[in-house]
C-alpha cells in the first residue's frame, strides 16, 4: 500500500502585551487516524535553523495534545474548558506553564480538513499569552 503524503499549513497568531506577531509554516508529512484520534507527524527547524524538531500532534474531538522533541522539548495539552499544566524545555531550564483552552475546533477526516484552537498560555496564574492556532491538512496530489 502506497504510504500518501499530506501538506499541512499551521497559522498561529500570538497576542502578549496588546501586540500581536503571527507565524506561518507550511510543511509535509505523515497523517492518519490511530486508536480514534488524528496523529499528525512532520518536522520543523528550530528558530536559528540548527536543528529538527520532530513534531506529533493528536486530535481528539475537543482536545489537541502538541509533542515537539528536540531542541525546545515541550508536551502541550490543549483540552476545550480545561486548565492543564505542561512542561515546556528552554534553553533556560524548564518552565511549567498553564494551558487554559478556550474553543476547539475540528473538522478533520481521512481527505484532511482543518483543527483550530484557541488558548492561553500562563506562569504562575500570570497570563504570558493568548494564542489561535490553525492547522490545515490536505492530501499532496
Amino acid at each position: 500500500m502506497e504510504k500518501k503524503k499530506f501538506i499541512f499549513v499551521i497559522s498561529s497568531e500570538i497576542t502578549t502585551d496588546g501586540d500581536t506577531s503571527n507565524i506561518k509554516l507550511t510543511t509535509t508529512g505523515n497523517y492518519s487516524k490511530i486508536n480514534g484520534r488524528w496523529v499528525l507527524l512532520y518536522d520543523e527547524m528550530s528558530e536559528d535553523k540548527t536543528a529538527v524538531i520532530k513534531t506529533m500532534v493528536k486530535v481528539n474531538d475537543k482536545s489537541v495534545t502538541i509533542t515537539r522533541n528536540g531542541e525546545g522539548s515541550s508536551k502541550l495539552i490543549v483540552t476545550e474548558g480545561e486548565r492543564n499544566m505542561c512542561h515546556y524545555r528552554t534553553q533556560f531550564g524548564d518552565i511549567l506553564l498553564g494551558v487554559y483552552c478556550n474553543e476547539v475546533e475540528n473538522d478533520l477526516k481521512d481527505s484532511g480538513g482543518t483543527i483550530s484552537m484557541s488558548y492561553t498560555l500562563d506562569v504562575n496564574a500570570s497570563v504570558l499569552s493568548e494564542n489561535k492556532v490553525t492547522i490545515k491538512v490536505r492530501e499532496v496530489k
